[in-house]
């Protein structure tokens, strides 16, 4: 039989104590606080209506889209500020050459030109934007009438503080603008952005293989387009070579949209008796949307002015545009572009 000594008990009864006490304590301690990790996704940026993307830095997305006209005269060129437009229209004019309706509202740009002269078909593309600002210099008397008909907002060459002359260029291709320029000419009536351009889908929608598109808009003015393969945008060539503009940068967008129009006559002529074309832009037709290096064919339907023009596919589905810039020819329906 063990028999413990009175120092040997006092030190077993010491041990059993610190032993409880420890288990104690740990039982009191609170738990460890574990950390939770958020899986909810913070919210995409806002996006502007014309492009899809995020506007340029201190862009407010409420304001009223400008669409100015520029000239695209060899004498003309380079021309500035097209590299920060939404949406430029390009449109077939007197001679078969082609005049630009260049749309800002995500972006900013000063210089932008050189403008020129408003065409009938001007006021029917604009109508759509809800409560845009025309800004353009001269027009054919019965134009400009139209014009101050319309109800839209505009500005011309009689508005100094909006339009002025670059003593860099010759006139008639001198006149430049800003869009801060026009935004400070309106005070404070800036408000009012426009509907969404289309829809927009970082995904291309099937198509037919395309890395190269060429618009055919006359015998004299035949536009063509390659794709970046770097960055699947597309580059406007000129005399083979990328169009440049007076920032240095190429003329590039992400979008090409060709629109078949039908011709309207409008007994207009200009001083070479050429006739001033209208087009028809409200109705339907055929319809050609270029992204990502494909082609889809399909139909534009508008059934008024006051509407967006909807890119519909052969299933009458809409054709999304990719996130970014739009170019939008007016091609005349006698006349097909070709890709490769």
């Amino acid at each position: 039989m063990c028999r413990f000594t009175a120092t040997a008990r006092f030190a077993l009864c010491l041990a059993v104590v610190l032993v409880t006490g420890a288990c104690s304590s740990a039982q009191n301690e609170p738990a460890a606080t574990i950390g939770h990790v958020s899986t909810t996704l913070p919210p995409p940026p806002p996006t502007a209506p014309l492009t899809g993307a995020p506007p340029a830095p201190g862009v407010s997305l409420t304001r009223r889209p400008v669409a100015i006209k520029v000239d695209n005269a060899p004498r003309a060129q380079p021309q500035a500020g097209l590299d920060a437009a939404d949406l430029v229209y390009e449109e077939v004019v007197e001679g078969g050459l082609t005049r630009f309706m260049a749309v800002f509202q995500s972006q900013d740009a000063d210089p932008v030109g050189p403008v020129r002269s408003v065409r009938p078909v001007d006021i029917d593309l604009a109508r759509w934007l809800v409560d845009p600002v025309l800004v353009f210099s001269g027009g054919a008397g019965v134009v400009i009438e139209d014009v101050e008909r319309s109800g839209l907002t505009w500005f011309d060459e009689n508005d100094t503080a909006v339009l002025w002359e670059d003593p860099a260029r010759r006139a008639p291709h001198d006149l430049v603008t800003s869009t801060g320029a026009v935004y400070a000419a309106l005070g404070g009536a800036v408000e009012g952005p426009p509907p969404d351009l289309a829809t927009f889908d970082e995904t291309a929608p099937p198509g037919s293989p395309a890395s190269a598109a060429t618009i055919p808009f006359s015998e004299t003015e035949e536009v063509t387009w390659h794709q970046v393969p770097a960055t699947g945008r597309w580059v406007r060539l000129r005399d083979g070579a990328p169009q440049i503009l007076v920032s240095g940068a190429p003329l590039e967008v992400d979008n090409l949209v060709v629109q078949s129009v039908r011709f309207v006559p409008t007994g207009i002529f200009d001083a070479a008796g050429n006739p001033s074309p209208a087009w028809e832009v409200v109705g339907s037709g055929r319809l050609f949307v270029v992204r990502d290096g494909v082609v889809v064919e399909g139909s534009w339907s508008r059934p008024t002015p006051s509407e967006p023009t909807r890119l519909l596919d052969a299933a009458g589905t809409p054709i999304p545009l990719r996130p970014g810039r739009t170019w939008w020819s007016l091609l005349p329906d006698d006349r097909v572009p070709a890709f490769a």
